[in-house]
């Protein structure tokens, strides 16, 4: 009974994605995608914790999260319904090659007698990475930069500011009916911080739209210091050397409208927050100096240095791992038992805490050349696009997608982000966004292929 309701629910999707498709708005399933996403980081920020039900799908003994199902539906329906695109750029072919790749990995995992469970979780994020890209691509960026000045900021940035200090106040909140519920995760974090990146650059374009979004997306800027991890600082961080280094760059100028009174909504925000935190802080025990507990728990604590301890261990293990296949690697779903620092028994875990390592250990030094030769170029392009394409709202939404894969990539080196659907999900359509614009971008010179925005009704992938 269940599997034929499922059966019947995923047939009402892809007929509704088809319609779609047809219809050129192909925008509107990617943001049935984005609010499954949003959702899932509001009701259950633990990427464990969600049960199986509306974010989780029983499958071959394991679950598979919706938004990975709804993005393979999306992409079923797009090649069903649309002809294959005339040309297919050097990235796209990149990306390509590493899904293909990335597959070979999985069917060696399964061959080499690995956990299922753990095959077909790792294969889904990838599939939502590589999926959510496709599905983007072919989406108009001038309605996807409309979608990102919707009202739903609104209601999103104010439930943010409640959570800010409820996480705040105590990094051990367990949350609510026994989730973490009520609480801003590590893995939602970096979410709220690259969608308030794209909201925030669109907006400073000149795009017109009501003032609050102006300062609103600070609200999820913000989202990183409520919680004591270093990884997301350091994407919160690179996000922002990123755009300081635009800011030096002549086409800031020409693509950057900031209004004063933004800024200074933008202003009353941050000071805002500052207070939340300067009020939690005063809560603490007398002789304790603000954002001293905040600062010692981030980079000194006791689980900071065994965490850092445990990943040096990690990576020389994975070394040895990679010799052992150095060019195919083990396949998906390899695992490896260790001792942590600490601790005095032998745990089995699946990841290295490194994307590069995973990578290599499962993929072999071809699945990693593959993969990072693709990421490499997506980032070029973004920057590509940046500077010479003469619209302001595209040259902004190509940064801010930029700068959210930079960000990501340096959050790599320190978490396993490909083994986190929410995460990799975020990649793929960082990746389609940059492709989005990139495909329709408009030289110095050159006639544009449509008018925008008015007249820029077709969508276009590649």
């Amino acid at each position: 009974m269940m599997l034929a309701a499922g059966l019947l629910a995923a047939a009402a999707v892809f007929l509704t994605a088809r319609r779609w498709e047809i219809r050129g708005c192909p925008e509107r399933f990617v943001a049935l995608v984005v609010v499954f996403l949003l959702a899932e980081c509001l009701l259950y920020p633990a990427q464990a914790q969600a049960p199986t039900g509306p974010f989780r799908i029983p499958l071959l003994g394991g679950s598979v999260r919706t938004q990975d199902a709804l993005v393979a539906i999306g992409v079923f329906a797009r090649l069903t319904s649309r002809p294959l695109p005339p040309r297919v750029s050097g990235t796209g072919v990149l990306w390509f090659a590493a899904f293909v790749w990335l597959l070979t990995a999985t069917a060696r995992g399964v061959l080499a007698g690995h956990p299922t469970n753990l095959v077909l979780f790792s294969a889904m994020s990838l599939a939502g990475l590589f999926g959510g890209r496709l599905l983007v691509a072919g989406c108009d960026p001038y309605r996807l930069a409309t979608m990102l000045q919707g009202w739903w900021l609104l209601p999103l940035s104010v439930i943010l500011l409640v959570l800010f200090p409820l996480t705040a106040s105590d990094g051990d909140n367990p949350g609510y009916l026994g989730t973490d519920l009520g609480t801003i995760h590590v893995d939602t974090a970096s979410v709220f911080v690259a969608l308030g990146t794209c909201v925030l650059l669109v907006k400073w374009s000149g795009r017109q739209g009501p003032n609050w979004l102006a300062w609103a997306p600070l609200a999820l800027l913000i989202t990183p210091f409520a919680i004591e991890q270093r990884a997301t600082l350091v994407h919160l961080g690179a996000t922002v050397l990123v755009i300081g280094w635009a800011m030096t760059r002549p086409q800031w100028r020409s693509n950057i409208r900031l209004p004063r009174a933004h800024l200074l909504w933008a202003s009353l925000v941050v000071v805002a927050a500052l207070m939340v935190l300067v009020i939690v802080q005063l809560s603490q025990p007398k002789g304790t100096m603000p954002f001293s507990d905040y600062y010692q728990d981030t980079f000194f604590s006791t689980g900071q240095q065994l965490s850092a301890a445990a990943r040096t261990e990690a990576y020389d293990f994975a070394l040895d791992e990679w010799a052992r296949a150095p060019v195919y690697g083990h396949g998906l779903g390899h695992s490896y038992e260790i001792i942590p620092p600490g601790e005095f028994e032998v745990r089995t875990l699946g990841t290295f805490d490194n994307v590069p390592l995973d990578l290599l250990v499962r993929s072999g030094a071809v699945g990693l050349v593959l993969f990072g030769l693709a990421y490499v170029s997506t980032i070029r392009n973004g920057f590509a696009v940046w500077r010479g394409d003469r619209r302001r709202t595209i040259a902004a939404l190509a940064l801010a997608a930029a700068a959210t894969l930079v960000g990501l990539a340096a959050k790599s080196m320190f978490e396993s982000i490909l083994e986190k659907g929410k995460l990799a999900l975020l990649i793929g359509l960082c990746a389609g966004v940059v492709a989005a614009t990139r495909s329709s971008e408009v030289r110095p010179g050159k006639q544009p292929e449509f008018a925008p925005p008015d007249d820029a009704r077709q969508s276009v992938w590649t």
